[in-house]
Parts: structure tokens; sequence; C-alpha cells
């Protein structure tokens, strides 16, 4: 609940702005109507104070209801397309204010689970180091427990690699290096080392021994990653 208000104060506040912003407008708008009144009203004191020595002025008034009217119309005019401008220029302020908001949130939640994967490995290659540098083990614990975080180091690896990858793509400076590649050799790499992190699953490898095309080979290494992984853990 905490949560949800920390969010919302902004908006909040963002309404206050605008809420403001319509009140000093209609504050405006009656101050122009009063002093065009006020000053049609002086006008045709003066006129009636004249007609006194003048009797024919019927074309002086005429002409003030002329001004009086084009007045209004003006007045109408102005206030019409400040209005209009001000709701677009309000909407599309709000329309980034709420983007802006969801991308932090999402950031957010990016970096969190940033720190959560990266613990992973980090923690585990720790204590395998710990125990091959506290126990006198045989080699063939050794080479297990080295293998393992070998496995953890590429699997870090792979991580660091995945966030500078995001990181380019949404600052809009990622460069592709375009070259041609096996894409079965690059497959037969990436299953291997698949296969050694998740030993408890099995590739079934379905695919031509030459495939050849050109493309960015770390690209393309990162989003075959990523389609296995999040097969290996969100599917059956």
């Amino acid at each position: 609940m905490k949560k949800s208000n920390n969010k919302s104060k902004p908006l909040l506040i963002f309404y206050v702005l605008v809420a403001y912003v319509f009140v000093q407008f209609g504050w405006w708008s009656f101050l122009m109507v009063q002093q065009t009144n006020e000053i049609h009203a002086q006008k045709a004191e003066l006129i009636i104070l004249k007609s006194n020595e003048t009797p024919q002025l019927n074309s002086d008034e005429q002409k003030l209801e002329t001004d009086l009217q084009r007045k209004w119309w003006m007045i109408g005019g102005e206030g019409s397309v400040f209005l209009i401008l001000m709701i677009i220029g309000i909407s599309r302020v709000q329309k980034t204010f709420i983007a802006q908001t969801e991308l932090a949130n999402l950031q957010k939640n990016f970096l969190l689970s940033v720190t959560h994967e990266l613990k992973s490995p980090i923690a585990s290659s720790k204590l395998l180091l710990q125990t091959l540098h506290k126990r006198d083990l045989p080699k063939e614990q050794q080479h297990e427990i080295i293998s393992n975080a070998i496995e953890d180091v590429d699997r870090l690896d792979n991580l660091v690699e995945n966030i500078l990858l995001a990181t380019n793509i949404e600052n809009h400076v990622l460069a592709l290096h375009k070259e041609k590649i096996n894409f079965s050799e690059l497959l037969d790499e990436l299953f291997q080392k698949l296969s050694s992190m998740y030993n408890t699953h099995t590739f079934e490898k379905n695919y031509d021994s030459e495939i050849l095309f050109s493309a960015d080979k770390t690209a393309l290494s990162s989003i075959v990653l990523n389609l296995v992984e999040n097969a290996v853990k969100y599917s059956p």
C-alpha cells in the first residue's frame, strides 16, 4: 500500500498543478470579460453625455456595439485556441509522465531481477572455490568442483553480456557486426554450453549440419541462449 502511495504522489501533484492552471485560465477569462464590459459601459456613458450636445449619434452607438461584438469574438477565439493548446499540452505531458513512471518501475524490477540472477552464480562459485581451498579433496572431486565453478562463471558471463546488450539497445548504440557464420556449428557450441549448465536436461539437435548466413554472432548467440534458457526455466 505504501509503494502504491509513493507511485501516485507525483501524479497527484501533476493533477493539482493542472487544476491550478485551469483555475488561472478561468480567472483570466473573467477579468478579460469584466474589463471589456467596463470599457463598453464607460464609452456608452460618454455617448449619452455627448448626445445632449449633438442629437445625431446613432452611428456612434452602432460603432460601439460593433466594437463590443468584435472584442467578444476576439476574446472567445483567443481563449478557445489557448484552451485547446493547453489541453493538448497537458495530455501530452500526462502521457509522457505516465510512460516515464512505468519505465522507471520496469527498470527497477529489472535491476532487482538481475541482482538476484547475479547473486546465484557468484554465491555458488564462491562456495565451490572455498571448498576447494579449505579441503584436501581427491583429484576427481577437484575436477568436478572446478567444472561446476566454470559453469557458474559462464552463467555469470552470459548474464553480463545480456545486461550490456540490453543497455546498448536501450541507448540506441548497438552496433551489429555481420559476418558469415555457420549457424549449425554455433548451435552445437551453445548446446554444449547449455548441457553443462543444465545437466539434468537433454537437448535434442534437430537441424541441418550446415546453415550458412550473415549475422552478428554475439547478438545471435544471446538470442538463442535466452530462448533456450527461458524454455528450460518456464516450460515442462
